[in-house]
């Protein structure tokens, strides 16, 4: 166990979140390890209480966990922004490497298995070997140890990363994680020779992976050990998240040999991605607010809001000029209007003001505001369910840029896809759900 990791994890994460994980955690005191605190629509993949408190304690994480991941973010924040990535589950390479491992050492070995292998992976295999970038963990069996294989067309390679490379003093062949590397490229060339010689089942998806092999020349590509990617505390167990850490990072700049700074970080922002999973402000379905107001004089303004979905996809935003305001009360409610429009489950505000107010919709409102605050409740209630929550500023800077801007606009403005001028600040937004 690593102190520090434990230190800096549970001590880094925002205040909404630790307090998020003690509430359930005090909910479920006397559950064993295996108490499930989240599972997927489809029950595919799951987190139970050991996976988190693994994460907390600087133990080793999970191939649960470290899947959750990449299917519930990973893989979205790909679609997201375009990113042409496919991804391979873990436990298809831990098949392959264990068999390797068994051949190799004669220990327990079933002969004759190696088509059996081929074909596990091959089924896997197929639906994303068009992508521009596969990602395939790499679990190493009894080792615990998980290091990330890529298939990258970018830059014509097959490339390995292992945040625990052994000593330069160690010989390639005893460089055991890469020689487990070299196992599931040795069954990817063998399945890249059935497809090239048609030995399988000539499949519109099989036609379309021959030609994209051919084009960019796959069968070619050479491993590559990587000797510049991060390298993780050598007393700590953190090889999963920063496995995680190498494919996020791989994503977002397509230079897989420039990475220089570690994933220290990434078990803190597991735990923020997997909050929003069993908060009620995340799993319910429907649409999300998130609005806010920008007084710039006493009397004008700018609103904004932007309605996300249950994914914290955009769905929706809209922003415009306020005039002859009273207060930043004032214009905060009128932005609650405007986003009510869209009939959203949940309304995110940092205006703790706001939110008592509509908090308390059942009891008479005598402030200078009420009649708004009383029609606002009968609008939201026309619209069915909802709820009220307070987030902190820093958790929807798209918002806050979209009104700074709509103070000087003439008219109100909606879109139905991302506006050029918050961009950015909604891809900043996304990577802190």
């Amino acid at each position: 166990m690593h102190l520090i990791s434990i230190y800096n994890t549970w001590n880094n994460l925002d205040d909404n979140v630790k307090k998020h994980y003690k509430n359930w955690l005090e909910l479920h005191p006397d559950k064993g390890k295996d108490e499930q605190y989240w599972q997927s629509t489809e029950g595919l993949h799951g987190l139970s209480k050991d996976d988190l408190k693994r994460i907390i304690e600087g133990k080793y994480t999970t191939s649960s966990s470290l899947t959750v991941y990449i299917e519930e973010h990973l893989k979205k924040q790909a679609n997201a922004f375009l990113i042409s990535a496919g991804f391979i589950d873990m436990e298809v390479t831990r098949s392959v490497i264990e068999y390797e491992q068994k051949r190799q050492n004669q220990v327990n070995f079933e002969s004759g298995r190696e088509k059996e292998m081929e074909d596990i992976l091959y089924q896997a295999l197929m639906p994303v070997f068009c992508k521009s970038l596969v990602f395939i963990p790499l679990h190493h069996g009894d080792s615990s140890h998980y290091t990330l294989l890529l298939i990258d067309t970018i830059n014509s390679c097959f490339y390995h990363m292992n945040s625990m490379r052994p000593e330069e003093t160690i010989s390639e062949s005893h460089n055991f994680h890469f020689e487990n590397a070299k196992f599931v490229v040795k069954y990817i060339n063998g399945i890249m020779e059935r497809v090239l010689e048609r030995e399988v089942e000539m499949t519109d998806m099989v036609k379309e992976t021959r030609r994209w092999i051919l084009d960019k020349k796959i069968n070619g590509y050479e491993l590559v050990d990587s000797v510049s990617c991060p390298q993780q505390d050598k007393t700590s167990t953190d090889c999963g998240p920063f496995m995680l850490y190498f494919i996020e990072e791989v994503m977002t700049s397509t230079e897989s040999s420039k990475l220089t700074k570690g994933g220290e970080d990434m078990r803190r922002k597991m735990l923020h991605v997997f909050a929003h999973l069993n908060d009620e402000a995340y799993a319910l379905m429907g649409q999300c607010a998130f609005f806010c107001s920008r007084l710039v004089e006493s009397l004008k303004g700018g609103f904004s809001f932007v309605i996300r979905d249950s994914l914290c996809t955009l769905v929706a935003c809209g922003a415009g000029p306020l005039a002859s305001l009273i207060s930043a009360e004032h214009a905060e409610l009128l932005a609650c209007c405007k986003a009510v429009d869209f009939h959203p489950s949940i309304i995110e505000t940092d205006a703790m003001e706001v939110k008592r107010q509509l908090d308390a919709a059942n009891m008479p409102n005598t402030s200078t505001l009420g009649r708004m605050y009383e029609d606002l409740c009968e609008k939201m209630a026309e619209g069915g369910t909802w709820k009220v929550t307070y987030a902190n500023r820093r958790i929807n800077t798209a918002a806050h840029l979209l009104a700074a801007h709509a103070c000087s606009w003439e008219q109100e403005k909606f879109y139905f896809s991302v506006p050029d001028i918050i961009q950015a600040a909604i891809a900043a937004d996304y990577c802190r759900f």
